[in-house]
């Protein structure tokens, strides 16, 4: 073997692993080190690479050793070489993150030079060591996480209504005191797609017709209506004059990202036109995203329902639920699903109320409880437990990382 005869640096891996529990607070996982140097601190879990492996077996190994949690798919943060980090010798390390969720937070324990481990809150973490603090910021401006205190789920208030619905779309039931809206058989659908597509494009200044193309071809078997079916695989998509209830059930996003009544319009239009084009597309987007933003501003029902309900579909101002119950079939247009959860959302008494309202009337399950979810969840703020872990359960990782990394970035405060 050629032996370099100058000096050189050991080499090491850093893994910063956050954690996201079914309450969508995002945790950091730190090792308590058990040998000097900083002995007693908190760090990243990691340790030198040996001579037969890459850098990024380093990471998943030493991670396996000093907690027990087993990673192989990583994304690298960078290359962190100052002359003076590390106190025993020149070394250079390679950090790399990673994200998991609910069940794989359990179990970690401190094992081999790490006496604990512990996954602490972004927002009480405790001094660390060497320079993982530096490594730290990297790893947040990458994946968009963020250390302060805020509101969390907000893009699963839509997506908890549309797994509940889910098994009611084309088997309603209209009693609402039967009804089970955790059934097994329940998952998410092209609703639930569609809400993460769109937020990952105005999240992230994507375009919007690549990026729901892009999404929705990756996770296909989802209901996609047919006209919708057909776009997804056009090389050069236009939009077709739809007013279907697609517009509705994928904009949240807009409402809890805008910060002016002309921006959350703005959003809104955004989020429909590359497909659903039509003035009552365009205006169902409008008038969900205008709701949320209503009640994240802090205005309440009355004012929703003067100024969402009555103001674009007068028509339905004196409906109740219980009055549209006979009489309601199923019915994919914005002009007959939009008002429907909004009254829904309007007479409930909590989200899961909300969500049991939309699926009792009878009509396109799914899609009425993801429209009023999102409504509800901002008014009031609670999802039930049991309805978290059903959606985390339910829904992939890339959907429930751009959850976390939405509710960064809108940070809404607590």
């Amino acid at each position: 073997m050629y032996e370099y005869k100058y000096p050189h640096p050991a080499i090491t891996a850093d893994c910063v692993v956050f954690g996201v529990d079914c309450s969508g607070e995002c945790r950091l996982l730190l090792i308590e080190r058990g040998n000097d140097p900083c002995k007693g601190k908190w760090a990243f879990p990691g340790g030198f690479m040996n001579i037969d492996e890459t850098a990024e077996e380093c990471a998943s190994r030493e991670l396996s050793e000093e907690t027990g949690l087993e990673i192989e798919e990583w994304k690298e943060i960078g290359v962190f070489s100052d002359v003076h980090r590390d106190p025993r010798e020149r070394v250079v390390t390679v950090a790399y993150c990673a994200v998991v969720f609910c069940e794989t937070l359990c179990g970690v324990k401190g094992n081999d030079d790490a006496r604990k481990a512990v996954w602490f809150k972004l927002s009480e973490l405790p001094s660390l060591a060497f320079d993982h603090e530096k490594i730290l910021e990297k790893a947040l401006t990458i994946t968009g996480f963020s250390r302060t205190k805020h509101l969390t789920n907000l893009l699963l208030g839509a997506a908890v209504g549309d797994i509940c619905g889910s098994t009611y779309e084309f088997a309603p039931c209209k009693d609402y005191d039967v009804l089970d809206i955790t059934r097994e058989e329940s998952d998410y659908t092209d609703d639930s797609v569609c809400t993460f597509a769109v937020a990952k494009a105005l999240m992230d200044g994507e375009d919007m017709t690549r990026c729901l193309q892009t999404f929705c071809r990756n996770d296909f078997l989802r209901g996609y209506g047919n006209r919708f079916s057909k776009w997804l695989f056009e090389p050069n998509p236009k939009p077709y004059n739809s007013y279907g209830n697609g517009s509705a059930m994928r904009c949240s996003a807009a409402g809890f990202m805008a910060k002016s009544k002309e921006e959350c319009v703005y959003l809104a239009e955004k989020t429909a036109e590359c497909t659903h084009n039509h003035p009552e597309g365009i205006k169902g987007a409008v008038a969900t995203s205008l709701a949320i933003f209503y009640l994240k501003q802090g205005k309440d029902k009355d004012f929703v329902r003067k100024n969402i309900l009555d103001f674009y579909y007068p028509e339905w101002s004196d409906f109740t639920i219980d009055g549209l119950r006979a009489g309601y079939s199923f019915d994919e247009s914005c002009q007959r699903s939009v008002p429907v959860s909004i009254l829904a959302f309007l007479e409930s008494a909590d989200y899961e109320d909300c969500i049991k309202k939309s699926i009792s009337v009878g009509g396109d399950a799914d899609t009425l409880a993801a429209i009023a979810g999102g409504m509800a969840y901002m008014f009031y703020k609670h999802i039930p437990e049991r309805l978290l872990k059903l959606a985390y359960c339910r829904l992939p990782a890339k959907m429930l990382e751009i959850n976390a990394r939405f509710d960064a970035f809108v940070n809404i405060p607590l």
